[in-house]
């Protein structure tokens, strides 16, 4: 009686197993073979798939472009936190998850007619210039695809060719990222206001790590909500401490003045000008400002640069990413900068 339980058991044991080794390829299909487990096994198209799973479920990993770096990394190791998975080098959990959620990495999608009111190729670069404008467009279409499915130029000249991308204009085809496109035409216009089913949450800006994180007081251990890749402040300029957020502006314009960027004091009136909103202001699309003063949690012109260099004091994060910000913190919600 004992080998014959033993017996149905090592089947059934064997029969879970390969079932579990039966993974869903990137073209949908069943295959045999098991999920690599570290990032140099993976294919670029897993790579993006992995990526556009995390940004889906609001661990950013950075620029999509299909190729796993240090964010990516970062945004696998906070989803495997609050999955209680702890091996954060093993890419075959994410993957498992990436492939259940969607299969298919890239999509050939046709630059929307409503492109052209967003996209002036005569915007100017100066800001003298720009404080006269009506607002801070696109200057070329291939900035609008690129932010609006969470990529960059460069990553979009390696899914297409050169030649295509330079020449996008509305109901040109090009092949994208398969992520929810951040759609800049469905921005309100009205501040965000508090929220109390929100109040128990709270964010904590790490300015070495370079990240924000996103938890939900809960009683016992906070739970993490949301990762997000930014851009820390000047070392002499971070406003460390507990701050709370007190309004959150889509659409803000920017008040440039040399010398507060500089942080040695005011300029004169002729040297400062009104930057208008637009996802080319240098503040990007949301302003969330801070009780610490002049310092706010806002987006960018420039999401490839974040990570990578230094703000005058502030956050700054994708416009991708900044314009989740109020799904999880409003006005009255806690930031803590470390």
């Amino acid at each position: 009686m004992f080998k014959l339980l033993l017996l149905i058991f090592l089947v059934m044991l064997r029969s879970a197993l390969a079932q579990d080794a039966i993974q869903v390829s990137p073209n949908g299909n069943q295959t045999a073979e098991v999920l690599p487990t570290s990032v140099s096994e993976l294919s670029r198209d897993q790579q993006m798939l992995i990526q556009i799973f995390l940004d889906e479920h609001n661990f950013g990993p950075g620029i999509l472009d299909g190729a796993i770096g240090g964010f990516t990394l970062k945004a696998i190791e906070a989803y495997y936190h609050t999955i209680g998975y702890e091996g954060s080098k093993d890419v075959s959990v994410v993957l498992r998850h990436a492939l259940a959620h969607n299969s298919v990495p890239f999509l050939t999608i046709e630059v929307p007619d409503m492109g052209k009111d967003f996209t002036d190729p005569e915007l100017p670069y100066k800001y003298r210039l720009l404080a006269e404008e009506s607002k801070s467009k696109y200057r070329y279409y291939h900035e609008f695809i690129a932010e609006r499915y969470h990529t960059s130029e460069k990553a979009l000249k390696r899914m297409n060719s050169a030649k295509t991308v330079n020449n996008l204009a509305p109901g040109r085809q090009i092949v994208v990222p398969n992520v929810t496109p951040f759609k800049i035409e469905e921005l309100s216009g009205a501040s965000n206001k508090a929220d109390p089913t929100l109040a128990d949450n709270y964010a904590v800006v790490d300015t070495k790590d370079k990240s924000l994180h996103i938890f939900r007081e809960t009683g016992a251990e906070p739970e993490l909500i949301a990762f997000f890749p930014i851009t820390p402040g000047r070392e002499d300029q971070i406003r460390y401490g507990s701050w709370k957020v007190k309004n959150s502006i889509p659409n803000p314009g920017w008040r440039y003045d040399p010398l507060v960027l500089k942080g040695t004091g005011r300029s004169e009136e002729s040297e400062v000008y009104n930057v208008p909103g637009g996802p080319n202001n240098p503040v990007g699309i949301l302003w969330n400002g801070l009780t610490a003063r002049s310092v706010g949690i806002h987006g960018t012109n420039q999401p490839e640069t974040i990570g990578r260099t230094r703000s005058s004091g502030c956050i700054r994060m994708a416009n991708w990413d900044v314009v989740k910000f109020p799904n999880f913190i409003r006005p009255g919600c806690k930031v803590i900068i470390k």
